[in-house]
């Protein structure tokens, strides 16, 4: 388990190692930016699945720790889902329990209600094509 910490009160959330690298990789491709946006955290099973959003600006601190010191093989469907979505109005959203998995089949993290792709990233999309087409670098393990 992985562990990202991040805003003004340092808020720490454990995560998969392997969905923390992806979230880690979106976050860094839109602080390089200079891009604020949205991402909501639901994590927990049960009466104890807690949702909390959270506005990431390049100026917030924020740190990525990894009980392996693998780096973790990138899957690119899967990193350009989560680009997609960082660019809609409701921000980037992490489900646990709803990663990517290890043979690079891709299941997408989306909203309760299923994918959320809304007009503003589509016309993200449409004026900055290249930016949802970033190659990973895969790492070996």
């Amino acid at each position: 388990m992985a562990t990202l910490t991040y805003g003004p009160d340092a808020t720490t959330v454990t995560i998969e190692d392997r969905a923390l690298a992806h979230l880690q990789y979106v976050i860094f491709q839109r602080y390089r930016r200079h891009e604020p946006f949205v991402m909501t955290l639901v994590t927990g099973t049960g009466t104890d699945r807690r949702r909390r959003s959270t506005w990431m600006t390049p100026g917030a601190a924020v740190s990525f720790s990894y009980d392996s010191e693998a780096s973790q093989q990138l899957d690119r469907e899967w990193l350009e889902e989560l680009m997609k979505q960082s660019y809609s109005g409701a921000g980037l959203t992490y489900i646990e329990g709803a990663e990517a998995s290890a043979d690079g089949e891709s299941e997408a993290v989306v909203a309760a209600a299923g994918k959320i792709v809304d007009a503003a990233a589509e016309a993200a999309q449409a004026a900055h094509p290249a930016r949802g087409r970033q190659r990973a670098t895969v790492a070996a393990a």
